[in-house]
């Protein structure tokens, strides 16, 4: 019976390791599912290309865009978002505080991006086709132009 209350109490302490870890983790978890969208699911190569092209303005406008919406839906309720340095609470107004915020999502976008091209996550990120470009000549599905026709 010792053995079988033994093996009991020892479950019973790993469901509470595991509730005390899901409790701290379950907060994090939408920024985490944003960082891992961006570092596994995103074709950074590709991107990349698009974003020197001129997309960096556009991904600033929706920054911007994201910042005013969530401005005026989702206000602090006395006003102010509060960031502590070193101890130090500084009060800043509800469009700086989401702007904030909106920056970090951005840094943390092309830090995902910037470590998929590093070839951080090789071994778990491949995407299909890269190696061929894409063929926009709208030849027939048998791999022939319609021009040799």
């Amino acid at each position: 019976m010792s053995l079988l209350q033994a093996l009991l109490n020892l479950l019973t302490a790993i469901l509470e390791v595991l509730v005390a870890a899901g409790g701290i983790v379950l907060p994090w978890l939408p920024l985490i599912a944003w960082a891992v969208f961006w570092a596994l699911a995103v074709n950074w190569e590709r991107l990349a290309a698009v974003i020197r092209s001129g997309a960096v303005i556009g991904i600033a406008m929706i920054a911007l865009v994201a910042v005013l919406v969530w401005g005026c839906v989702a206000p602090p309720i006395d006003g102010y978002h509060y960031f502590e340095f070193f101890g130090v609470r500084l009060p800043v107004s509800n469009f700086t505080g989401k702007l904030v915020y909106v920056t970090g999502l951005v840094v943390i976008m092309f830090a995902a991006g910037s470590a998929q091209l590093s070839g951080m996550f090789d071994g778990l990120v491949s995407f299909a086709g890269d190696d061929e470009p894409a063929d926009d000549r709208g030849g027939d599905d048998h791999g022939h132009d319609e021009a040799h026709h």
